[in-house]
């Protein structure tokens, strides 16, 4: 899968889900995209994990953690952690854009730990 941002001014790339997810009313699933962090990123930037606008508006689904932070080095794929707060299954599309990825610099808030990455949430050893 390639990252594609919509318009010259698009902040974030679209991810899209790569099969069809039924989200269980009041049930959190995560939804795969196909994509990872790219290859290209600089030090000092990271994956900011958004939800679309419109799926916020339009449906029951909100990203569980609110927003998503993909380290630059985080290896696997990007999956979408979303919730539905409804009493009603949703189904999630092969194809529906779900979520935005953008691209944000930060400053470091402390010390950088030499911790080894082991993949999947929460992925640090320590």
């Amino acid at each position: 899968m390639t990252l594609q941002h919509k318009t010259m001014h698009s902040a974030g790339a679209d991810l899209s889900a790569t099969k069809k997810v039924i989200v269980p009313g009041y049930a959190t699933v995560l939804v795969p995209t196909g994509e990872r962090m790219p290859k290209d990123t600089p030090a000092g930037f990271f994956g900011m994990l958004t939800l679309r606008s419109s799926v916020a508006l339009k449906t029951s689904l909100f990203l569980k953690n609110g927003v998503g932070i993909i380290d630059r080095d985080y290896p696997d794929e990007i999956m979408v952690m979303v919730c539905n707060i409804s009493p009603e299954d949703y189904v999630i599309e092969q194809g529906d854009r779900i979520a935005q990825l953008i691209i944000v610099p930060y400053i470091y808030a402390g010390a950088v730990l030499d911790v080894t990455r082991s993949g999947g949430f929460g992925s640090t050893d320590k």
